[in-house]
């Protein structure tokens, strides 16, 4: 086996293996990459994406990035945004044998990058929304743990389209279904792609610096966001009570699944339920199109040696479990390559975690 940077391969080829790779979701496509290496420029991001391939036939793809630690303390590691970076995807006609030894290489590589690079450590996740992910999750624990990652994981919730409409209402708590109902008594809502949602963007957009008090982040990453509604890969949800625009879900569709990445609302609506009605109308939505999962992202229960939530998050953790569906692993394995740094950053996680 050997191994290709990504740019050998091109975009096109790498975004055609990433639609049924195992382990991959959009987040592994050169459009997330693009967006995530505009998305803080304070930690100076470079791809590092390569392919563990033979011959021609690529075998696993990598979208590794390295940027400046963002974990109270100098250095640089591997992560995707300040965040952990993706789980290597295998190509899907592999057998199991020949996967395990893909991801063996894989690996192997992210090792022999960290030292050409200066690397402390690297992070790595598989999302609950990637392709094959029961039968891939078993095989990514246990060769990140053969390879020296140790666990620090994380839940999402995640809602099964594929049930019946009545018993996806039914699986809401009480209050969040007295609260949809209570919404749609005042708030009508739209689900858009194409040009109607470019047409909404804007509004979209300043609602989003309106309701943070600051634009958050750069234009390019707005743009990238703008761009992927007119492909297929978003949809824009609103809120609109009259005829003002009161609130907006922003959802990332990729290979029959929906991603909930980002929501405004107006301020001075703040007593209304708007992100119920937004979200009720985004599960309807994605429903009657065949989509069969929706992730609503992070789920936090209290504070774990290497995650402590702020009561804010908590909130919005319940917020979202609030919508039913189940809890599910948001697997992240770590692995650190400087002792020096590994107490620096332990040092700091036991400070959070112990005040």
């Amino acid at each position: 086996m050997d191994v290709v940077a990504a740019a050998e391969l091109g975009d096109r080829e790498w975004d055609r293996l990433c639609q049924d790779a195992s382990g991959a979701w959009f987040w592994h496509t050169t459009a997330w990459r693009d967006y995530t290496l505009a998305y803080r420029p304070a930690l100076a991001s470079r791809s590092l994406a390569f392919a563990v391939v033979e011959g021609t036939q690529p075998l696993a793809l990598v979208p590794l990035m390295v940027e400046k630690a963002a974990e109270h303390y100098d250095g640089q590691r591997f992560s995707f945004g300040g965040d952990a970076c993706w789980s290597p995807a295998v190509a899907a006609t592999l057998d199991p044998s020949q996967g395990d030894a893909a991801l063996r290489a894989a690996l192997h590589h992210v090792d022999e990058l960290a030292e050409q690079h200066g690397v402390d450590s690297v992070a790595l996740k598989l999302s609950p929304l990637a392709a094959g992910w029961r039968d891939h999750l078993p095989v990514f624990i246990a060769a990140t743990t053969r390879a020296g990652y140790t666990d620090v994981s994380l839940s999402s919730q995640v809602i099964d389209l594929d049930v019946d409409a009545q018993t996806l209402r039914t699986s809401m708590t009480k209050g969040h279904r007295a609260d949809v109902t209570r919404g749609r008594r005042v708030l009508d809502t739209s689900v858009t792609t194409g040009e109607q949602a470019i047409a909404d963007f804007p509004a979209y957009r300043a609602m989003h610096a309106l309701a943070a008090g600051r634009v958050t982040r750069p234009d390019e990453t707005f743009r990238l966001m703008e761009s992927w509604l007119t492909t297929g890969a978003a949809a824009l949800v609103k809120a609109v009570r009259g005829d003002a625009a009161v609130g907006f879900t922003y959802l990332i569709l990729h290979a029959g699944a929906a991603y909930y990445a980002s929501a405004a609302n107006h301020p001075d609506h703040a007593a209304e339920p708007i992100g119920h009605v937004l979200h009720a109308a985004a599960i309807d939505w994605l429903k009657a199109r065949g989509f069969r999962r929706y992730e609503l992202g992070l789920q936090q229960f209290g504070p774990l040696p290497h995650d402590v939530p702020s009561d804010k998050q908590l909130g919005i953790a319940r917020f979202k479990r609030g919508f039913g569906g189940g809890t599910v692993p948001l697997m992240v394995r770590e692995k650190w390559f400087s002792k020096e740094a590994y107490r620096r950053a332990m040092g700091s996680r036991i400070e959070r975690y112990a005040t």
